[in-house]
């Protein structure tokens, strides 16, 4: 582990080339509860597995990441992370491609529009977009 202190963020995807794994090793309490790590996202465009206690927010992810809560298993899923081949990577990377504001736009005009009779895409949607 090399600890670089604060970097750009534009820099982030080159660093990212060199990591093996993102780890998101959070002391779950109260606060970290209500947490939503946006490296876990970061991670994931990345195409890198991920390690991380359990939060409510992580565990959204879990069929992408590993989501421990014991110091001994978060060993052995940084292990087994270590050996997620390639195709693993692809799909961790596609999963995020609707990770944008435009997605989450879309989302919640979907959501709208189901409970509300909010127009999907329309002038005002893509005035915003």
């Amino acid at each position: 582990m090399h600890f670089l202190g604060r970097r750009p963020y534009e820099q982030l995807p080159a660093y990212c080339k060199a990591f093996d794994v993102g780890l998101i090793p959070f002391k779950v309490n109260r606060l970290t509860e209500a947490v939503n790590p946006i490296k876990l996202r970061e991670y994931l465009a990345a195409g890198l597995p991920v390690v991380s206690t359990p939060m409510p927010e992580v565990k959204l992810y879990n069929h992408l990441i590993e989501v421990v809560d014991t110091a001994e298993g978060f060993v052995r899923a940084v292990e087994a992370a270590l050996a997620s081949g390639p195709d693993a990577r692809a799909l961790r990377t596609a999963a995020m491609a609707l990770e944008t504001w435009l997605g989450k736009m879309d989302q919640i005009c979907r959501h709208l529009s189901a409970s509300v009779g909010f127009p999907q895409k329309g002038a005002a949607y893509e005035t915003v977009a």
